[in-house]
């Protein structure tokens, strides 16, 4: 049950990252963009290993 919450919490995150990584970068780049545009690389990936480590344990 617990890595469900953390699961759900993570995809929450991403979304949350993204739409901001969208407002942020519409029309030129800014600090912050580029900041959200790594988090939310660095959340797809996090996501996928705890996907992973669902399916094999």
């Amino acid at each position: 049950m617990n890595k469900l919450k953390t699961g759900i919490s993570l995809i929450i995150l991403g979304n949350i990252l993204y739409l901001s990584y969208i407002f942020f970068t519409s029309n030129e780049t800014s600090s912050f963009g580029e900041f959200t545009k790594g988090l939310t690389n660095y959340h797809r990936t996090l996501i996928i290993c705890v996907i992973i480590e669902e399916i094999l344990s």
